[in-house]
């Protein structure tokens, strides 16, 4: 994915007016089939897939045995015995290899089919008007976090989840079907091509984390805001007993900010008190909404330190006051 094909600002407003294609085919996908499949799935997450019914997904971190967060993943259900895990681009190889390593003692079998599939993502308002019209695909039935196969032309795997904060799709195909299908969506005077910083700026005015900013191996979901996917309730799971302590003890949370001038606070810049410039978080991730027309961010502060809703951030060697404001930063249309 290149980081954009027009320019960075015309592909962030089609996706919140109009409609934008991604090509995501970076992402990973790992296939997981057996008699145990589900309850190893329900074993290696936080979340629950075993109260879903059929073609739902759902949104999980996946943990160490310390709480850290390995990655942040889609589980899709076929059914009990077939799983298909969306995982991100920089941890497929890491993420296939901890799943192995933990699947000893069920009756599983994975497969990484990530070389194999291509993943194209459909977002914007009119992303549904669009597939209807360019691809024929009926898509009334497809609710909010659920998936299906299309059949033949084009033969598709399509979801609907999203990842900008707006109305998306998901459709994943064989890799020789990748191209004639991006070109058809695109014949649409409605839909442009988006890069990554497209992406990475809808995300953030999503609200959205990302791994390796929001997330990793020393960050606990109960600190990235992330509680309502860690089912403790649940028998047994891979960090639950870290995790139950963490719930009720973690040191710093995730905020959302914008600045009060227009400047950009990177991630690792780091935050001060506004009264006595006493360091009490950093920043994990930074940019301009052409949206908003403001700078946004978020960062990570610790609970105890936070006094006052204004607070600063050094960047350059020079403070910067910044506001703590409510997250998502934009409405989100993702269920409409």
């Amino acid at each position: 994915m290149p980081v954009y094909y027009s320019s960075i600002k015309e592909e962030t407003l089609a996706v919140r007016q109009t409609c934008g294609i991604f090509d995501v085919s970076h992402m990973g996908n790992i296939l997981i089939q057996g008699e145990e499949a589900q309850s190893f799935c329900d074993f290696m997450i936080t979340n629950s897939i075993s109260d879903k019914k059929e073609n739902q997904i759902i949104y999980s971190p996946l943990c160490t045995p310390e709480g850290g967060i390995v990655d942040d993943i889609l589980v899709y259900k076929f059914n009990t015995r077939k799983l298909l895990l969306i995982v991100n681009a920089s941890n497929k190889g890491k993420d296939f290899k901890w799943l192995n390593d933990h699947s000893s003692g069920f009756q599983v079998s994975l497969e990484d089919q990530s070389d194999r599939f291509s993943l194209l993502a459909v977002q914007g308002p009119e992303s549904s008007s669009i597939l209807k019209k360019n691809l024929a695909l009926d898509l009334d039935d497809l609710d909010y976090y659920t998936f299906k196969k299309t059949g033949a032309n084009p033969d598709c795997l399509i979801s609907r989840t999203g990842y900008t904060g707006e109305r998306g799709y998901e459709l994943l195909v064989e890799n020789s079907l990748a191209v004639p299908l991006w070109e058809k969506i695109l014949k649409s005077s409605g839909c442009v091509p988006c890069g990554l910083g497209a992406r990475d700026i809808l995300r953030l005015e999503a609200a959205f984390p990302l791994y390796g900013q929001e997330l990793s191996f020393t960050i606990n979901p109960f600190e990235s805001n992330l509680s309502r996917f860690v089912r403790l309730e649940k028998d047994n799971f891979l960090g639950k007993t870290a995790l139950m302590k963490f719930k009720e003890n973690h040191k710093n949370t995730r905020i959302g900010f914008t600045m009060v001038l227009n400047k950009i606070a990177r991630q690792d810049s780091l935050i001060y008190a506004e009264d006595d410039q006493k360091e009490i978080g950093w920043v994990s991730s930074g940019t301009f909404s052409f949206n908003l027309g403001k700078s946004i961010g978020m960062g990570f502060i610790n609970k105890n330190e936070i006094k006052s809703e204004i607070f600063q951030i050094k960047i350059s060697d020079k403070f910067y006051r910044a506001q703590k404001v409510k997250m998502p930063f934009i409405k989100s249309n993702v269920k409409e």
